[in-house]
């Protein structure tokens, strides 16, 4: 649908939190109890041809109640990659190490290589895709989010030229989580909004909150936002959709 909203929206504001307390709101938000959470923190390579720092390799892998232990969120925050670079986590979350492991091994059954960091097939839930703009001031960004009422789970400021929007999709599949992001990512071209399109997988890296980048901090912006879920979020755009007038 085609929409129009008023422009005047207060923006959220980031709690006041430190460093190693945005994570752990980011990752409570993002993932529930006994789920793995995949990150990046050290060895970013810097990508030539696109000018800018990429996570490489498998990251590491705990699961999400381990950052309530006695100093892992900050250890984890402490091993970030230099300045420029800061950190990452996958969208989703991914299988455990001995699932991982039998993974592999059937591949090489099959006469495949084994795969070198985690890849859309390691997903246990499609629950969310990353939203970002490449071309668009941060401010501008969040009320765009706030605007639309985009059912986020949590925005994370990347400390660089945009604001990270872990849209809630619930999907029921690898096949409907591919409908569903499309949809989204059509609606948005179909408003004049021109998005990332290189976010479109489930487990496409994004900004890790509490994180340093830059001298500066991926700053988490808010947790649970908008409508509650997808389907509410498909309600609410139907509500506001326009009329095309009649001939």
């Amino acid at each position: 649908p085609l929409i129009d909203l008023p422009k005047d929206v207060a923006l959220p504001e980031p709690p006041d939190l430190t460093p190693a307390e945005q994570l752990r709101y980011q990752l409570a938000a993002m993932f529930y109890e006994g789920e793995q959470v995949n990150t990046f923190t050290r060895g970013a390579r810097w990508n030539e041809q696109r000018q800018k720092w990429e996570p490489v390799g498998w990251g590491e892998t705990h699961d999400v109640m381990e950052f309530w232990g006695e100093g892992v969120t900050e250890n984890l925050l402490g091993s970030v990659s230099p300045a420029a670079a800061g950190a990452w986590l996958r969208v989703c979350p991914v299988c455990d190490a001995q699932t991982l492991e039998r993974m592999q091994q059937e591949r090489e059954a099959m006469g495949m290589e084994r795969r070198r960091a985690y890849c859309d097939e390691h997903v246990t839930a499609y629950r969310h895709a990353l939203v970002e703009f490449d071309n668009m001031p941060v401010d501008e960004q969040l009320r765009t989010y706030t605007r639309l009422c985009l059912p986020c789970s949590a925005i994370v400021e990347s400390a660089g030229k945009s604001a990270h929007a872990f849209v809630r999709v619930d999907a029921n599949s690898r096949e409907q989580y591919a409908e569903r992001v499309g949809w989204l990512y059509g609606f948005f071209e179909a408003n004049g909004l021109h998005l990332d399109k290189a976010n479109k997988n489930p487990a496409r890296w994004a900004r890790l909150a509490g994180a340093g980048r830059n001298g500066k901090v991926q700053q988490l912006i808010a947790t649970n936002v908008g409508a509650k879920s997808w389907d509410e979020w498909r309600e609410f755009l139907d509500h506001n959709a326009l009329t095309p007038d009649a001939d």
